[in-house]
């Protein structure tokens, strides 16, 4: 069978070997005999004259059907059956390091012929090396979280702003209510627990203690002091922390972080001040800034989903006034209640004053949008666009979601801070067990070297087109293990990841990095001088002195010194 192409033609062992007996001899019995009319005979010997097929003996004495290669007529390439593009393709692609689609397919076009993209395409999904060095791509259904009333649940987190430090403040403490997007901005000094318990303790006597507060894990949030915190209020409320190196959980903040840079930039480039650029000083104008913006996903703003009603018209006053504008403007001053006198007139009744002659509309307009009436009418209005939007994103995150089951081979990403750079990015496992909660489905990984020990989202894993020799059965039995055990395992020389963080300079074995034998690198404390130069060994310490000694020795010995 043959099937026709634009540029090649893609022939199966059997009609392979036609075209063969037809080169050796066009009138064999086999040939006609193969085709079920004359017209189609025709079809078959003006192929086998316009592709240029002829027969090439090899040295062990075996006949192959060759074709001209288009780029040079002179070289003939060999002609391969359907049933063996796998293998030839899979060796071409190993030639190259596990290249890409294009360099394989153009590795396979110079020696053979017949083989489309498509096949190169399909084929490099099989290859384990290349799956597990590859990105993820797939991720899970995105589970929005809905919150009906303001202040219910609020997401914290710090901005770091260590290489930005100016009169000791280097963290920026971010809370974002998740109902109004209201945000709250604060300049901390540090951020140790003490730090933080001091500023929420502020944030909650404006909000009142939440229902959830969310946080990530680091230690500044940790449940002891915010346990300490939430004791002091006579109310309950549920610390909720975010996955472990998964910022996507406390999605929010994360965004709100960037619009907080921005705004900080902002400013920063429009400074001429002299010395440091002052930051902390410009929090209260951009938290400003950002709850009196437009929210496309509560239609309205902050200040007006939690106060019910728009933010004042604050105008920048200049130092210079305007006299005639001063005179002409209308002030009103109240000494003491004895000043006030009203005298009766037509619109005077018997019952009181007549207010309708004063102009009132916009005190009208004021105490309307302050009544509870129209508070709540903005509220439902931000909530019921808040829902929308959730809709949206299920909608969307359903479309692109992945879904296993029992059996199927898969891929688990590794960490970057699990890895080292010339090692793969994924795990090889097979899926043995499901776990379907409300936020979704969780998988049990078994891999090679064991199960690993948590239950893992579809956002880390990657369907794998082949299989691997990892059994489903009796995977209760098998040790558990962490993702960085299994991670260090496959890499067969991968070292625990260290980083010191010292203050001082690394001179002695209270450093991490010095204990275990590493130097320390930038991810340690960048921009900080380091005497982590005792880590190398003796033996090859004292190599490199004796190489520098030769090398020292030979430029004086040529120029003479």
């Amino acid at each position: 069978m043959a099937f026709k192409t634009k540029n090649s033609s893609v022939m199966d062992k059997e009609y392979l070997d036609v075209v063969k007996q037809f080169l050796e001899n066009p009138m064999h019995p086999d040939v006609k005999n193969y085709f079920p009319n004359s017209q189609s005979l025709a079809k078959f010997r003006h192929q086998v004259k316009t592709k240029g097929f002829t027969l090439k003996e090899e040295e062990n004495g075996d006949k192959n059907v060759v074709a001209p290669c288009k780029s040079d007529v002179s070289r003939k390439l060999r002609v391969i059956p359907l049933e063996d593009f796998d293998q030839i393709i899979l060796s071409c692609h190993e030639a190259i390091g596990h290249g890409g689609e294009n360099a394989t397919f153009k590795k396979v076009q110079e020696n053979y012929f017949g083989v489309i993209r498509i096949h190169v395409r399909n084929t490099l999904k099989k290859c384990k090396v290349c799956t597990l060095k590859s990105s993820q791509t797939g991720r899970a259904p995105v589970i929005p979280i809905i919150s009906q009333n303001v202040f219910e649940r609020i997401q914290v987190d710090l901005i770091d702003m260590q290489r930005q430090e100016t009169e000791g403040y280097r963290f920026i403490l971010h809370a974002i209510d998740h109902a109004s997007k209201f945000h709250f901005l604060w300049p901390l000094k540090g951020k140790f627990a003490t730090d933080v318990k001091d500023a929420l303790r502020i944030l909650f006597s404006f909000t009142g203690l939440p229902k959830i507060l969310q946080c990530d894990n680091g230690g500044e949030f940790s449940d002891r002091e915010l346990g300490d915190l939430l004791s002091e209020w006579p109310s309950s409320c549920k610390i909720v922390h975010g996955r472990p190196r998964h910022p996507q959980s406390q999605g929010l903040v994360e965004r709100g972080h960037r619009i907080v840079a921005d705004k900080i930039a902002s400013f920063k480039a429009s400074f001429t001040g002299k010395g440091e650029f002052p930051w902390h000083h410009y929090l209260p104008r951009i938290m400003y800034m950002i709850n009196t913006t437009y929210s496309t996903r509560i239609k309205c703003t902050p200040y007006e989903c939690v106060y019910g009603q728009k933010p004042p018209n604050i105008a920048l006053q200049s130092n210079e006034h305007n006299d005639e504008e001063e005179g002409n403007a209308e002030a009103i001053t109240i000494q003491s209640d004895e000043d006030i006198t009203m005298e009766p007139n037509a619109s005077t009744t018997s019952q009181g004053f007549d207010f309708s002659e004063l102009p009132i509309k916009r005190v009208k307009v004021a105490n309307e949008l302050a009544t509870k009436e129209a508070h709540q009418k903005i509220r439902m209005a931000a909530n019921l666009a808040s829902l929308k939007g959730a809709k949206r994103m299920l909608k969307r995150g359903y479309k692109e979601q992945l879904i296993f089951k029992v059996g199927d081979f898969v891929t688990v990403k590794i960490p970057e801070q699990d890895r080292h750079k010339i090692d793969l990015r994924r795990l090889p496992g097979v899926v043995v067990q499901v776990k379907k909660f409300k936020n979704g489905n969780f998988y049990i990984i078994r891999t090679k070297y064991g199960v690993l020990d948590v239950a893992l989202r579809a956002d880390v894993l990657q369907r794998f087109v082949g299989e691997f020799d990892i059994p489903v059965a009796g995977w209760g039995s098998v040790p558990k293990l962490p993702i960085r055990t299994a991670a260090m395992a496959m890499s067969h020389s991968l070292k625990p990841a260290s980083r010191c963080h010292c203050k001082a300079n690394c001179s002695t074995l209270r450093c991490l990095c010095k204990k275990r034998g590493v130097i320390c690198t930038a991810s340690c404390h960048s921009g900080k001088s380091c005497e982590d130069d005792l880590t190398v060994p003796e033996e090859i310490r004292h190599c490199v002195d004796q190489i520098v000694n030769e090398i020292h020795m030979k430029e004086c010995l040529k120029y003479g010194a």
